[in-house]
């Protein structure tokens, strides 16, 4: 156990029993920066080593947050490397759209033609539809873990992504990410996608905070 954080790791712990339970849970590690939220995240992490369900950790870079999807990416492609074929057999259970729409987010599934379209939307919608499509086969319809460092870098696509999979309820997902208190917005001002998600879905999704506050000299 991390000195002096017991009171969150309880919290995380009451979320994994509800998980057990197969209701999805949504936590969020927020913390100022050098407060220690990597190191908490690592915590929660060794606490899940003896779990058989799977999971995933990545994280999220400054970069992130002008490439569409680039979160659910790394995702996916965790998740491939897990599979002993590397998901060849689930790719072959796809349809040619759902290929083609995979292709955007997935290189190695390059030489597909791509459905032509200048209508962002329909290319949105049909890259949504292949993912809801493609993430439950690709874990075999079990419940996943997905822990997440940095969140405030994450892309607004995944995030939307997080909140489709969220409420559809086939796949139990359990979300423990990390994120500063102060979230870089874009350059046009606006608040960061994390924060922009957070405050219209918070209730919907049932979000829920754990904060890390500063450790005292006892700890």
């Amino acid at each position: 156990v991390i000195a002096g954080r017991r009171m969150q790791l309880a919290q995380v712990a009451e979320a994994l029993k509800k998980f057990s339970q197969r209701r999805s849970q949504f936590l969020l590690i927020e913390g100022a920066a050098g407060m220690g939220k990597s190191e908490f995240l690592q915590s929660v992490q060794r606490s899940l080593t003896q779990t058989r369900i799977r999971q995933v950790k990545v994280s999220c870079s400054q970069q992130e947050l002008f490439r569409p999807y680039s979160l659910t990416t790394s995702i996916l492609t965790a998740l491939l490397k897990q599979r002993q074929d590397q998901g060849v057999s689930v790719f072959q259970s796809l349809s040619a759209t759902d290929i083609s729409h995979l292709s955007h987010l997935l290189p190695q599934l390059g030489g597909t033609e791509r459905p032509a379209t200048d209508d962002e939307k329909a290319q949105r919608q049909g890259i949504f539809a292949a993912l809801m499509n493609f993430m439950p086969k690709l874990v075999d319809s079990r419940p996943l873990i997905l822990l997440v460092d940095d969140l405030h870098l994450g892309d607004e696509a995944s995030l939307l992504l997080f909140r489709r999979l969220l409420l559809r309820r086939e796949l139990p997902l359990f979300i423990c990410a990390t994120a500063t208190e102060t979230q870089p917005g874009g350059a046009d001002g606006q608040a960061s996608p994390l924060k922009r998600f957070y405050a219209v879905h918070c209730q919907e999704l049932d979000i829920r905070k754990v904060a890390l506050q500063p450790l005292t000299a006892s700890d």
